[in-house]
């Protein structure tokens, strides 16, 4: 029997008039049962809740992850291109207030 047919069972009993003739002793086990139920809900909130959490922090690392490798490739293509890094080096230098890229990008240092 699933935990969804032991609850719905529990709730046919509780609300129907069998719960009126109950011993002390049934009253307080049901009390507990419902409890244990509510137990049950808070940690299966709290499990969504971690997984979301889980969830988030994958999909952070996987955006560092992606801006990282932007920036390796950005440092291969620099490694491999000479004239780029003399005109950045140029630019850092000089301190000239425009240059034209070997890729044909402007660039206007603040």
């Amino acid at each position: 029997m699933s935990s969804s047919e032991i609850w719905n069972r529990v709730n046919n009993i509780i609300s129907s008039s069998y719960c009126k003739s109950l011993t002390t002793n049934e009253a307080e086990t049901l009390l507990e049962i419902q409890e244990l139920k509510n137990e049950e809900t808070k940690i299966s909130t709290a499990e969504t809740v971690l997984k979301l959490d889980l969830i988030d922090a994958y999909t952070q690392r996987v955006k560092k992850i992606k801006k990282l490798e932007k920036f390796l490739d950005l440092a291969d293509e620099l490694k491999d291109n000479k004239k780029l890094r003399s005109d950045i080096r140029d630019i850092l230098l000089t301190g000239n207030e425009k240059f034209t890229l070997s890729s044909k990008r402007t660039v206007v240092p603040n």
